[in-house]
């Protein structure tokens, strides 16, 4: 991702620190005194090298998933409220599956038994490993 560029490792890391947490490219032009063309091209380096990891390692099930969590979350939006399910590799951080539904899958009231979603994310990111 580093190949050809002028600037500071450190500066380039911290930029896309900054926009993998939602920092607004504007923000950081401002800040650093950067174009916004070469801001802009940082991302999308670092999203291309993204897509080379999920290619070679996830989907080829190169991972080491000895702590998994799968947690379901209620985001309320303008259209309604949904449930939206996330399963990640907790050491690395690495999200492995994500679902969104309107309605949220119950076992029963209190039960510590995992819900249909979490049942689901567990199998979509066990799948990796086959």
């Amino acid at each position: 991702m580093l190949e050809g560029l002028r600037k500071p490792r450190e500066l380039i890391f911290l930029v896309v620190g900054l926009l993998s947490y939602g920092c607004p490219v504007q923000a950081i032009v401002q800040v650093f005194g950067l174009d916004e063309r070469t801001v802009a091209a940082w991302r999308d380096r670092a999203g291309q090298q993204c897509q080379r990891v999920q290619q070679a390692v996830v989907q080829q099930g190169q991972l080491s998933l000895t702590h998994v969590q799968a947690d379901e979350i209620r985001v309320k939006g303008k259209k309604g409220i949904f449930w939206m399910g996330l399963a990640m590799e907790v050491s690395s951080r690495l999200w492995l599956a994500g679902v969104v539904q309107t309605s949220r899958d119950h076992v029963g009231r209190g039960s510590p038994a995992p819900t249909n979603t979490s049942l689901r994310l567990w199998s979509q990111s066990a799948s990796y490993l086959r």
